[in-house]
């Protein structure tokens, strides 16, 4: 595990409040995924993100992790209840400021 970091406190909220909440944990990006979105977006040097089907959020987040502070993620979900999840996570995050969930 050299080569790897530690998933942010924000990214493991998210996987654990979606186990808990009993949601269909295959629509979830695992951490090590998350890692490499947010590596993605470093490398890159993004400042804005669209992110399609949010689901609770973990890469929103970890697109968010990977952008620099004035950094922008709008993620668009279908699913209302899954988007409720997602957006009070957002929202107790320390990305908050980066992140808009659309629900369509």
């Amino acid at each position: 595990m050299t080569m790897t970091q530690v998933p942010s406190a924000d990214i493991q909220n998210i996987a654990r409040v979606t186990e808990e909440k009993d949601l269909f944990m295959p629509c979830m990006v695992g951490q090590l995924e998350a890692q490499f979105l947010k590596m993605m977006a470093q490398l890159s040097n993004a400042t804005r993100v669209l992110d399609v089907g949010t689901f609770t959020g973990m890469s929103a987040m970890a697109f968010a992790e990977g952008l620099p502070v004035s950094g922008e993620v709008v993620t668009i979900e279908f699913d209302s209840k899954t988007a409720s999840v997602a957006d009070q996570l957002f929202r107790a995050s320390s990305q908050s400021h980066k992140l808009t969930i659309k629900v369509n």
